[in-house]
């Protein structure tokens, strides 16, 4: 990334030609249901515990460009 920007560091005009795009997928639940415990003595407790979703996990999708 550092060696791409270098290169193109002196651009001025050359950006209105260029389209940045990404794209990303979010669980809208824990996607892998695991338990993550911290402390060896809260390992049942009801405040340490999350719910496992059972069933397809709901994704979203988000796109964005700009140029």
């Amino acid at each position: 990334r550092r060696e791409w920007c270098r290169v193109r560091a002196h651009w001025r005009t050359e950006w209105r030609s260029i389209v940045l795009s990404d794209e990303s997928w979010f669980c809208l639940f824990a996607c892998d249901s695991r338990i993550l415990v911290r402390r060896p003595d809260e390992h049942l407790l009801p405040a340490c515990l999350r719910s496992r979703h059972i069933g397809p996990t709901p994704r979203v999708m988000t796109w964005v460009a700009f140029s």
